[in-house]
């Protein structure tokens, strides 16, 4: 009697890790299939893993794999994440492949003791996550780091409450090896800024941490040769490592049409003329009264990953990730809700 019920315990036990593991997970659904005109970039036989969490809830911590479309739940310290953690937004530089997210002081969990930025770092095999204290600040993005083995990136923000504007955002580089710096830009606004590396030589800036929402952004800078690329009457929704993304706006309704991929010297390297990502997502709503805004928008292992959130009026709220694989021409969406949590 005491054996069948210690064997019925352990059946159970193990139940409850597969659950643990494998359950609560959602599939993503493919909603388009694109028909590039145009397609040059080189097939990639790297798979991405993206971690996902569901903004206010207790849903665990997705993991999808963008090669097999399987999802599963992630562990920290041996259990099941919760989303109940996360409430900001979650950076990622394809650049150095660092992720950051904001952990507030009342959110604190397992063995991290101070709010602030924290590294996220996902172990692929074993299935789990964990967390390394990086800046006491919030950041938009990575604001110090190596371009090149002897060229450093650097961000000084000071926060002033007595002049017009509250930040000024000093931007410079930093040869090692003689120790001198070069300024790029001083930038005073009351915004939270974006800066983002596309390779050692180009970037591009945003004026707040939306990649898309009412403005444009159509302009990537080499702060060497100085030259400007502007890619009239578009805007840049996303970027990679040497990358850029962008779609056709319409300025009147704040649609998006059309997918370009270019690399940093404007070359086309893909394009979509019918993927309408606007129209496409407000119907499978059947809401047309509402703003799609891209938060954020990644060029990875030739896949576009656009953290989307929507809006009628006043603040956006998280929506969904939309990933479009261009190797397979397949378009998904992750769960309603759901946000990026790191690309991996």
């Amino acid at each position: 009697m005491y054996k069948m019920k210690k064997n019925f315990l352990l059946i159970i036990l193990l139940f409850a890790f597969i659950y643990s593991v494998y359950g609560n997970t959602m599939k993503p659904e493919i909603i388009w299939t694109l028909n590039p005109e145009q397609n040059d970039l080189e097939q990639s036989n790297i798979e991405n893993h993206i971690l996902f969490y569901k903004w206010a809830t207790n849903s665990p911590i997705i993991e999808l794999n963008t090669e097999t479309l399987q999802t599963k739940n992630v562990n920290y310290l041996g259990t099941t994440l919760s989303s109940k953690h996360f409430s900001s937004m979650s950076i990622y530089n394809p650049f150095t492949s660092n992720n950051f997210t904001w952990i507030s002081s009342r959110k604190l969990f397992g063995n991290l003791r101070s709010s602030g930025t924290y590294k996220t770092n996902y172990d692929q095999k074993e299935n789990a996550i964990d967390f390394e204290f990086y800046s006491s600040e919030e950041l938009f993005f990575e604001k110090s780091f190596k371009l090149t083995n002897t060229l450093l990136f650097q961000t000084n923000i000071l926060i002033t409450q007595s002049d017009s504007f509250r930040h000024t955002y000093y931007f410079s580089v930093k040869n090692t090896n003689d120790d001198i710096s070069k300024t790029l830009s001083i930038i005073k606004t009351n915004d939270n800024l974006g800066w983002f590396w596309i390779s050692d030589e180009c970037y591009t800036k945003f004026s707040s941490y939306c990649f898309f929402q009412d403005g444009m952004n159509n302009t990537i800078y080499n702060y060497l040769t100085e030259e400007e690329i502007i890619f009239s009457n578009q805007t840049i929704i996303g970027y990679g490592r040497n990358r850029i993304v962008t779609s056709n706006v319409d300025l009147s309704t704040g649609s998006l049409k059309r997918i370009y991929v270019y690399d940093t010297n404007g070359t086309v390297l893909y394009k979509d003329s019918t993927f309408a990502l606007t129209e496409i997502l407000l119907d499978l709503l059947n809401d047309h009264l509402s703003q799609i805004v891209i938060f954020q928008g990644y060029f990875q292992n030739n896949c576009i990953i656009l953290n989307l959130r929507k809006t009628t009026s006043g603040p956006s709220t998280p929506f969904c990730t939309v990933i479009l694989d261009l190797d397979s021409n397949q378009v998904y969406i992750s769960p309603m809700g759901y946000e990026i949590l790191g690309v991996f």
